[in-house]
């Protein structure tokens, strides 16, 4: 794979992509943000607010975050190896819907 590239680079790109292209892209775009949202309410739902209104992270919720982003795909959990083809399913069936 290439080097990173920048958000200008991104917004070129795109400008380049098909009808058909462009509306997978968008769709896989706001699934991404649906992810994101989830996600966050998950972790702030599992933190607690300090006096200045800080969001503060369990210690032990931090020491597993901290594993499962050390780990690689088959060093996971069972669970968690599951809960990521929930996830890679809800694209892959975006993707085969809108492919056809």
């Amino acid at each position: 794979m290439g080097g990173k590239i920048t958000r200008i680079e991104a917004l070129d790109e795109l400008k380049n992509l098909l009808p058909k292209e462009r509306e997978i892209f968008e769709r896989l775009s706001e699934l991404e943000h649906k992810r994101w949202a989830n996600w966050q309410r998950h972790l702030h739902a599992k933190c607690s607010y300090d006096e200045q209104g800080n969001l503060v992270i369990p210690a032990g919720y931090v020491e597993n975050l901290e594993r499962e982003i050390k780990a690689e795909f088959f060093e996971l959990t069972e669970e968690e190896r599951n809960y990521d083809r929930e996830e890679v399913l809800k694209s892959w069936r975006l993707i085969a819907g809108l492919s056809e």
